[in-house]
């Protein structure tokens, strides 16, 4: 998807964050808000993985939690389901220790702590 791509008539594309197996994020602007979100778009368009993307939407919508993206909107784009959630700037951990090295016992202990508490909000 390129930069400047409409998305369900109000989020436009503005750069490529990552991508997998079967999909593609993008951080994303609200047409009329301005806010920044994280558009995740399925590049495989298959029957039972669409299925499955809309199952993680609704699971993901229901979680509720600081350590946790929010889910914002779902819907399809040419023919591909595309999720929108909160984009939350800053950095992966592979960049965090590139920089610093070995992380602080107090600072490591703090992440794995709101890892912990974002994965019981999900199995919730």
């Amino acid at each position: 998807m390129m930069p400047g791509t409409t998305v369900l008539e109000r989020y436009v594309v503005e750069r490529p964050l990552g991508e997998g197996g079967m999909g593609a994020v993008y951080q994303a602007r609200h047409v009329a808000l301005g806010h920044q979100v994280a558009l995740k778009v399925m590049t495989i368009v298959h029957p039972e993985a669409s299925r499955r993307f809309l199952v993680e939407a609704r699971a993901m919508a229901a979680v509720r939690s600081p350590y946790v993206a929010s889910v914002i909107d779902y819907g399809t784009h040419e023919d591909s389901p595309v999720l929108l959630m909160e984009f939350i700037d800053g950095e992966s951990l592979e960049a965090r220790l590139s920089q610093v090295g070995a992380l602080t016992w107090d600072y490591a202990f703090r992440l794995a702590s709101e890892v912990a508490e974002g994965l019981a909000a999900i199995h919730a």
